[in-house]
């Protein structure tokens, strides 16, 4: 079995149309809602095309795409640090374990220290995935710092 990381540059149209072809599944599994494939595209194509602000990878396992994750630098203007937040990942079942995860993670995360982020946050869904990943992250040494509550309009 073979894995491999594809982020930023590295990203091609192949990888695009994969994730696009994922995402359906991926939004309906976090809830639901509505999703603009076409914004998704543009998002990834920055990316790709060399936007410093934004991050977005796909884990690659024996040729095809088992996941993604996205995310971008903003600056807390209350703490004044220059903080990279991961603001979505997912992972296709089969490809679901902590080395998987954890290789999405240090993706994000070199991105991070190359856009000297003083602070990285990632997300832990609130479901039974989450406290695995939790424990992957633990282990990189994070920790559980607010919890987000999110209410469907």
């Amino acid at each position: 079995m073979s894995m491999k990381i594809f982020s930023q540059r590295e990203l091609s149209f192949a990888h695009l149309e994969a994730v696009l072809k994922i995402l359906p599944d991926a939004i309906a599994e976090i809830g639901g809602g509505k999703c603009n494939p076409m914004m998704v595209a543009q998002g990834i194509s920055s990316v790709a095309s060399g936007s410093d602000q934004r991050f977005f990878a796909t884990l690659v396992i024996d040729g095809a795409v088992a996941g993604f994750a996205a995310g971008h630098m903003e600056l807390d203007v209350f703490l004044a640090q220059r903080v990279a937040r991961e603001v979505f990942a997912y992972l296709r079942p089969p490809a679901r374990n902590s080395a998987n995860r954890a290789a999405l993670l240090e993706a994000f995360e070199a991105w991070a220290t190359a856009q000297n982020a003083e602070r990285i946050e990632c997300l832990a869904d609130a479901n039974d995935a989450g406290d695995s990943f939790a424990a992957v992250a633990g282990a990189r040494g994070y920790k559980r710092a607010q919890m987000v509550l999110r209410k469907a309009r």
